[in-house]
């Protein structure tokens, strides 16, 4: 019988050989995001891969934030390469996708562009935030303003972000709790029967 110690080698040997027999066939591209969330055994996985892919057809692309420090230190095969923020053409462009490529009215637009400072995710959730029913409505082929534009507050954290939207959806944010007693997955059976929502009520949460 195998130690954990060799069940865990050999497991990452059998990964490391699947990628480098997928790569004979065909280039790969690997992608993983969120190293600065990295756990220690995927940690190692890739440390095996980058010291094995030098000559292999696999492109390996990983994400973090600022913190992290990648502990392969220097290699020949690897680029590091740091992200600024973007500039005002790419947010707006950014904003633009969000909002469907509707027109949003210039003063949402400007405080959208001055208030995110270039951050994707910024530009994304207050984008989003906007869009939500209260603040603009939509016309043929561009928003309008429904009363005078409050100032928009930037959320610091993800958790922020949602709590703030789920608060502002009262039955939202119902269908959520819900959702997260019961885990990442749960059929629509099971929702509707725990439920003390009126089916309408609930209906609306799930489409929102």
């Amino acid at each position: 019988m195998l130690s954990a110690q060799r069940q865990r080698q050999k497991t990452l040997d059998a990964l490391l050989a699947i990628f480098l027999t997928l790569a004979t066939n065909q280039p790969v591209l690997f992608i993983v995001e969120d190293l600065h969330w990295v756990d220690p055994s995927t940690l190692e996985l890739l440390n095996l891969l980058i010291d094995h892919v030098a000559t292999a057809r696999i492109f390996i692309l990983l994400t973090s934030r600022p913190e992290f420090r990648p502990p392969w230190g220097f290699r020949a095969h690897v680029t590091p390469a740091t992200l600024s923020r973007l500039p005002h053409a790419q947010v707006e462009a950014m904003v633009a996708r969000v909002a469907g490529n509707t027109t949003l009215p210039a003063e949402v637009q400007q405080q959208l562009v001055i208030k995110t400072d270039g951050v994707p995710l910024f530009v994304e959730e207050l984008t989003k935030m906007v869009l939500e029913p209260g603040l603009l409505r939509e016309r043929e082929d561009r928003y309008e303003l429904t009363h005078p534009l409050p100032p928009l507050a930037i959320p610091t954290t993800l958790r922020d972000s949602l709590e703030a939207r789920l608060d502002r959806l009262a039955s939202v944010k119902e269908v959520a709790q819900l959702g997260a007693i019961l885990g990442r997955e749960f059929s629509y059976d099971l929702l509707q029967a725990i439920s003390p929502l009126d089916e309408p009520t609930w209906q609306h949460g799930l489409s929102q």
